[in-house]
């Protein structure tokens, strides 16, 4: 039993030493993790001063930029003022023009109108004197014709006169 308990305590004693061993590596691990993390730190810290400095940077070139694109859209809206007035002065202008000319229009279509009912009327009387003329002709001859029927059947009724 002496053998065992010797074992044993051999046993424990070694045991020992692996846990003592065990405890630096974990203290060195410990150590070594912990100047990992602060090395990582330091880098996310440097990380988000450039971010930073890149936000800074970008919103003063917007700044810049805005301003170029504002004085920009007022140039381009003077000009487009500028160039709807000499729109409405030329639209004015075309729109007299077109007035005048309607009005021209108008008076030679007048005329020309006048001139149209003028031959229409005048073609009217002679196409109403040629009727009147044929009407005249028609009626002598049917007077005649039926002169000449009455004095047929006037034999007719009365053979010996």
């Amino acid at each position: 039993m002496a053998d065992s308990i010797d074992d044993l305590t051999r046993r424990v004693q070694t045991v020992e030493k692996k846990l003592d061993l065990l405890s630096t590596a974990v203290h060195h691990l410990s150590a070594s993790v912990d100047q990992r993390f602060e090395h990582v730190d330091r880098r996310f810290a440097a990380v988000d001063v450039a971010f930073l400095e890149q936000r800074q940077y970008t919103e003063f070139a917007f700044s810049r930029l805005e301003e170029k694109m504002d004085a920009g859209f007022t140039r381009v809206d003077a000009k487009m003022d500028a160039g709807f007035e000499r729109l409405n002065a030329a639209d004015a202008r075309l729109e007299a023009k077109m007035d005048a000319g309607f009005a021209r229009v108008d008076e030679k279509m007048d005329a020309g109108f006048a001139r149209v009912d003028e031959k229409v009327d005048a073609g009217f009387a002679r196409v109403d004197e040629k009727m009147d003329a044929g009407f005249a002709r028609v009626d002598e001859k049917m007077d005649v014709g039926f002169a000449r029927v009455e004095r047929k059947l006037d034999r007719l009724i009365d053979p010996h006169p």
